[in-house]
């Protein structure tokens, strides 16, 4: 015997002991043991449904997400709508505007180059 065997040998004695003593309680475990195998095999289609119903639930939810923002995009897109008749009707006020200068620098002038001959002709 080597030296490592002959300081194994209380270790493998007391595991043997062990090992002798642990084998009435796996005898009494084995019909528990099969007892629990059809209701797990039973419980299995359930958790596999709620499993499935779980996912649906979070299909459903990120779908609503989805319509939430689809919805808020087609929010979005009618303020720009708003926006952009805003500033075409503002540009068109600026228009009218620089229009309605032309008009009246055009008077202006009309009347300017109307008073011009009357202050020459006042002149002694």
């Amino acid at each position: 015997m080597t030296p490592l065997t002959h300081r194994m040998t209380p270790f493998t004695h007391r595991m043997t002991a062990l090992t002798r003593r642990m084998r009435p309680l796996t005898h009494r475990m084995r019909p528990l043991t099969h007892r629990m195998k059809p209701l797990t095999q039973r419980m299995m289609p359930l958790s596999h449904r709620m499993r499935d119903g779980a996912l649906h639930s979070q299909d459903y939810g990120l779908n609503l997400q989805d319509d939430t923002l689809h919805s808020q995009d087609d929010a979005l897109h009618s303020q720009d709508d708003v926006l952009n008749s805003q500033d075409g009707a503002l540009n068109l006020q600026d228009e009218a505007l620089n229009l309605k200068y032309e008009a009246l620098s055009s008077q202006d002038d009309a009347l300017n180059s109307q008073d011009r001959p009357l202050t020459h002709r006042m002149k002694p």
